[in-house]
């Protein structure tokens, strides 16, 4: 009997729910419908019951999975927070051990979702080094190469160019990508692997709403290869009628950037997040001319900003189910659920327990927010865009500047940040000469693939992110911006420092392999734990292979076997380079956010961004028991004297002038210490 005449008696009986009944039936029927035309009636209706029965139960084992992973997740969570700060012998959970859980703090011993993020970004921008050295932009945002970047598309689309380069350069985005697909499958999605997949594709949804549906079917249908797209629901291609209603269902996600798929009251989420990670490879281009005329039309950026936008959202996502498991927006409540319970059953007297736990929740709102996009979409998007053009405007014009200020602070930080986790400082000023200089490109290389950090090149504005931590504006305001930043070099100075400590790093890990972990020098024994990286953890680490590079051996945190080891080191580099070369974190970020009351008002609140991420990020290791002892006190002399020596001749004849100038100058570095030079404060 077939599977349609069983559906209405499994129903009537309970065996089913009557939307489940309607799930199998209507599967059923596309599939027979499907099979009829191959096969003929009889044997089409025996394999649609035998294919929607094992659709059905594949769906059932995900689910399971899923639900599963969820439970995992809050388990790790329940256990992470209470073991913030050493834990608690009683009372309720500390909340900043729930905010931990999003935001890097060196008293959680446990990964972040931010530290998360930015270590999958590291290790993936490390896999992709020569893409990143070939076509990172220009000094006005322009992309480097756009011959090769052409070919390096066609090669994405399985065409021979000729080109040994951009094959090689599009195998590195395969190896990529790849990575990143089974590691998110690992965290609970379920993306299918496709050959010559080719590349993604970033819509423009304010061009696709304004052409309309008909427009933009017209343009995008007759590119698709409808062969290799399939129905995930049926594992078999589109029919005519499946593929128009899954046409115009991209049609209004795209429309309504995703509210289509929203319940009002579900907040910023869509269900479960590993049910969503398969959308992105859902349309398939016939080809690289196909893929390129769609982009032209209805797309945003280049291939170049599609393949660093694609690394940088799965980076995100992977985080998020990682550490959340994945429904990380059910997470969220959880966890603010669970420290606010926690508060109320708190029997002290007088306990201020509940409000504390009532601020923790407001703050993860706010990574949460700024981790997932949300802060940063405008309340007016006019009113948005017009005085981001005028901070852009203002960054050419009051800071070109800035690397005055930024040579003598940033070695200053450099050093100290050095000395805390108990690295070698001989060589610091070697290094920043030697990666900043010019035709230094073979060194820089280098230190990505070492290191994982490649921020100036994967996006624009390096250095106006560091300044305002922000990137919208208008495209002139942007590349006056980006330009003036980049003439007076402080993107690139910017860079070169962040590389010289990343590199630092590692050439002292591949140094101490030799040392049991009892036997390291205790500053850099501390800072290993202070990122949970524990005795065992460090035996692993050190009995990595080395590998050859650039003329010398290294223990590269992308060969280290255990990723999640491998990850804690990414975590650790990046977040103590953060340190030696400051910028704006998630949590300055958070902060410029809440304290602006509209789009307007960010204009007041940007240039304090560089100097709260200074402040708040050594306040941390000031704060570091056993470690951070006179921390405080040698950041203030370093960046005093560091001021001093960039005033003019006649203040430095002034010795209390001289003073005060360095006490702004270290106070404010950068930003404000670029304005002082120009007495606008």
């Amino acid at each position: 009997m077939s599977l349609d005449r069983c559906i209405p008696g499994m129903v009537e009986r309970g065996e089913i729910t009557p939307e489940k009944g309607r799930e199998m039936a209507g599967l059923y029927g596309e599939l027979e419908q499907q099979f009829r035309r191959q096969f003929g009636d009889q044997a089409a209706a025996a394999m649609a019951t035998d294919a929607t029965l094992k659709a059905l139960e594949a769906d059932a084992i995900r689910k399971r999975r899923v639900a599963l992973a969820q439970v995992q997740a809050q388990k790790a969570a329940l256990k992470n927070m209470a073991s913030y700060g050493g834990g608690r012998d009683g009372g309720p959970i500390d909340p900043k051990g729930a905010v931990a859980m999003f935001a890097p703090d060196p008293k959680a011993g446990y990964s972040s979702v931010e530290g998360r993020r930015r270590a999958i970004r590291a290790r993936s921008h490390a896999m992709m080094s020569e893409v990143l050295a070939k076509h990172h932009t220009g000094i006005v945002g322009e992309v480097r190469d756009k011959a090769g970047l052409e070919q390096l598309v066609r090669e994405r689309f399985g065409e021979d160019t000729g080109s040994a380069s951009a094959r090689q350069l599009s195998d590195a985005f395969e190896r990529t990508s790849e990575m990143l697909r089974t590691r998110a499958n690992a965290a609970g999605a379920s993306i299918g692997k496709l050959e010559k997949w080719g590349l993604p594709q970033a819509h423009d949804t304010r061009a696709v709403r304004a052409a309309g549906f008909d427009a933009w079917r017209a343009e995008i249908a007759p590119r698709l290869d409808r062969t290799r797209m399939l129905d995930q629901r049926t594992g078999m291609p589109f029919s005519e009628a499946g593929f128009e209603l899954a046409l115009r269902d991209v049609f209004e996600t795209i429309r309504t950037d995703g509210w289509n798929k929203r319940t009002a009251g579900q907040g910023s989420g869509r269900g479960a997040l590993a049910n969503q990670l398969g959308e992105s490879r859902f349309l398939v281009f016939k080809s690289a001319d196909d893929w390129m005329a769609y982009q032209a039309k209805f797309g945003v950026g280049s291939a170049f900003d599609a393949m660093m936008g694609h690394i940088d959202g799965m980076s995100r996502d992977i985080a998020l189910m990682e550490v959340l498991g994945p429904n990380p927006n059910a997470t969220v409540g959880w966890i603010k659920d669970t420290i606010q319970k926690s508060a109320a059953l708190d029997t002290a007297s007088h306990s201020k327990a509940t409000d504390r736990a009532f601020a923790a929740t407001k703050q993860i709102d706010r990574y949460h927010d700024e981790i997932t996009g949300v802060a940063g979409r405008p309340e007016n998007r006019t009113i948005a865009l017009g005085f981001s053009a005028v901070r852009s405007i203002e960054t050419a014009a009051k800071l070109g500047g800035a690397m005055l200020s930024a040579v003598p602070t940033d070695p200053a930080f450099g050093l100290v940040t050095r000395k805390f986790n108990g690295l070698p400082a001989a060589g610091m000023l070697r290094d920043y000469v030697k990666l900043f200089r010019p035709g230094a490109q073979a060194d820089q290389e280098l230190a990505v693939r070492l290191t994982g950090i490649a921020e100036e090149w994967a996006k624009r504005a390096g250095g106006q992110q560091r300044v305002l931590g922000e990137e919208l504006t208008s495209e002139v305001a942007k590349r006056l911006a980006e330009g003036a930043l980049r003439v007076t070099g402080l993107n690139r100075f910017t860079e070169a420092g962040r590389w010289a400590m990343g590199m630092t790093f590692v050439s002292h890990i591949t140094g101490e392999r030799g040392k049991a972990f009892a036997d390291l020098d205790g500053p850099f024994q501390r800072t290993l734990q202070r990122y949970g990286i524990t005795p065992e953890g460090w035996d692993t680490i050190r009995r990595t292979p080395l590998e050859r590079d650039g003329g010398a051996d290294w223990i590269k945190p992308n060969n280290v076997e255990d990723h999640a080891l491998g990850d804690k080191l990414y975590e650790m580099i990046l977040s103590e380079t953060d340190y030696a070369v400051p910028t704006p974190d998630i949590r300055t970020r958070a902060w410029s956010t809440r304290s602006r009351e509209g789009d307007m008002d960010r204009r007041g609140h940007s240039l304090g961004c560089i100097v709260q991420g200074l402040w708040r990020g050594h306040d941390d290791h000031a704060d570091a028991p056993d470690h951070g002892s006179g921390h405080a006190g040698q950041v203030e002399r370093g960046t005093l004297c560091g001021g001093a020596v960039h005033r003019d001749d006649d203040r430095r004849r002034d010795r209390a002038a001289t003073q005060s100038a360095g006490g702004i100058q270290g106070s404010t570095p950068h930003a404000c210490g670029c304005l002082a030079d120009r007495e606008a404060i």
